[in-house]
């Protein structure tokens, strides 16, 4: 798994590529737990180029969004497609987690 991180005016974008396991779970949270501790509260996720993701893949989006939240922060997700989509839809994230369809719409107002 690849992440990319961009900052679009005050807000961390995160395109995440390839496949989310259990190791790339881990570096996934602390990606964000880095840009936490520099304070950055905005977060949109890019699944676009996500490939699969396992539960703790699963388990981490969710650990973060908490953290972030605590925090006072906002975590959007969007470009959920094809497989992530169904294992999305199937495990409910899809109305848990705030999913929007490109980075553009993402983006906090």
């Amino acid at each position: 798994m690849q992440i990319e991180t961009s900052k679009i005016d005050q807000t961390v974008v995160l395109a995440i590529k390839g496949r989310m396991d259990v190791i790339a779970a881990m570096e996934y949270e602390k990606a964000i737990m880095a840009c936490l501790q520099r304070g950055d509260l905005k977060f949109v996720v890019d699944l676009n180029a996500l490939d699969y993701i396992s539960s703790a893949g699963l388990r981490s989006l969710l650990t973060t969004a908490k953290k972030i939240k605590e925090a006072k922060g906002t975590a959007n997700f969007c470009n959920v497609k094809g497989v992530v989509q169904e294992v999305f839809a199937m495990s409910g994230f899809d109305s848990i987690l705030p999913i929007f369809k490109s980075v553009k719409d993402a983006l906090p107002g």
